[in-house]
């Protein structure tokens, strides 16, 4: 499939599953069914590093994440969770790749994302460790432009010690066409529950 071809794709896939998200938690029906119970505030911060399949520099930096859960309903020895996340992304750059008509490659360019996701968890008590992954859309800001992706995040939080748990997170980003190009981003960080 060609890189156009999969960019309408992909972005047809994620406004699909943005709807599918917005109809479960605001339709009449859904409402009366369910009942949606806030799971924990997450806060953190890691290092991402980020590349494109054109002529730019892979980079990284620093980045800072929030994430706010609900618990949907139980499922298996587990829980659905739905979870709204942003986070931004600084690239701190790197040594210049020189292109074949002179000059450097751009960096890999700045970030902000806001995804909604959505995910199965496992927590053995409450307060006790916890275990969640998640996947969803995510709208990406990138250097005045606008890109569609899909993320991912996996976290585990250790026992809370009141109502605040450590909590360490990896995070996947795949982005079809960010400024003409196909990108992806990972990251990793830890930060503080509050539950």
């Amino acid at each position: 499939m060609s890189p156009p071809k999969l960019s309408i794709l992909v972005n047809r896939l994620v406004r699909a599953m943005c709807l599918i998200g917005l109809f479960t938690l605001i339709a009449p029906g859904a409402s009366a069914q369910l009942t949606l119970r806030p799971v924990g505030l997450d806060l953190g911060a890691g290092l991402f590093s980020g590349s494109q399949s054109g002529p730019s520099r892979s980079s990284s930096g620093p980045m800072v994440n929030a994430l706010f859960a609900w618990r949907v309903d139980s499922l298996g020895s587990g829980a659905l969770l739905t979870a709204f996340t942003a986070s931004t992304q600084a690239s701190l750059g790197s040594d210049c790749l020189v292109l074949d008509g002179g000059g450097c490659a751009d960096d890999f360019p700045n970030l902000r994302v806001l995804s909604v996701l959505a995910g199965w968890g496992y927590q053995e008590a409450r307060g006790g460790p916890a275990l969640r992954a998640m996947l969803g859309p995510a709208l990406v800001r990138a250097e005045q432009e606008n890109a569609f992706g899909l993320q991912t995040r996996v976290d585990l939080s250790s026992a809370a010690l009141g109502r605040v748990s450590l909590v360490g997170w990896l995070q996947f980003l795949l982005m079809p066409d960010l400024l003409g190009e196909r990108a992806r981003a990972q990251a990793f960080g830890i930060g503080l529950r509050v539950q």
